[in-house]
């Protein structure tokens, strides 16, 4: 690491074997810290290794953890408070069935912090509500392109996908949308999203029959 300081790019994706605790001493081994961070299905990363890698990383642009380790509102939070150039950000949960992971406080941290979020996955993120979208639709809209909220099954309920589809259609940029798995979204909700200037949809496992 000593010798590689002014490395801004590392992509570990899969590297099952990788501690959380090298990435974070690779991290304040730099200049800057990362400026790209790629290392889905990292399984050792946890909350405490995210928080201090985004402390030594203020230029932090893109950061892909889909199904590492426990990761939660923790790292949303040190990611809002160090990290505003933030653009690119892959946190789905691996486990979209459990109890782990990112609520709505944490997602309202971060779309408040990070202003530049231009594509956001949420994935699996089984605590996520209407409240932690819509301060991500009130945040980012103008900004967002591409949104991931498959699996998440609270927003699944019966009584916030008329919410969840309202949320959504008022976010002007986005482009793609992916509401796989819920299953109580159905025809109603995406006649909502037809004006919007969509250019890619996942609506598998849903409720929907007709675009």
């Amino acid at each position: 690491a000593t010798g590689c300081r002014n490395l801004r790019r590392l992509s570990v994706p899969g590297c099952r074997l990788i501690e959380g605790d090298s990435l974070v001493s690779l991290a304040s081994s730099l200049r800057a810290g990362f400026q790209v961070l790629l290392a889905e299905s990292v399984v050792h990363l946890r909350d405490e290794h995210l928080v201090a890698i985004a402390q030594v990383s203020p230029q932090l642009e893109e950061l892909r953890v889909g199904r590492a380790g426990k990761l939660g509102d923790a790292s949303l939070a040190a990611l809002a408070a160090y990290c505003p150039n933030l653009s690119i950000l892959d946190v789905a949960s691996g486990n979209p069935f459990g109890s782990g992971g990112v609520t709505d406080e944490g997602v309202a941290a971060l779309a408040a912090g990070c202003r530049n979020l231009k594509m956001l996955n949420l994935a699996g993120a089984s605590r996520l509500g209407v409240v932690g979208v819509e301060h991500v639709t009130s945040n980012l809209s103008g900004v967002l392109e591409e949104l991931s909220l498959k699996q998440c099954k609270t927003l699944n309920h019966v009584q916030n996908v008329d919410t969840l589809a309202h949320l959504l259609a008022s976010v002007s940029s986005l482009r793609r949308l992916s509401l796989r798995g819920l299953t109580n979204f159905g025809d109603e909700q995406a006649k909502l999203l037809v004006p919007r200037q969509l250019e890619a949809v996942d609506f598998e496992r849903t409720a929907v029959s007709v675009c």
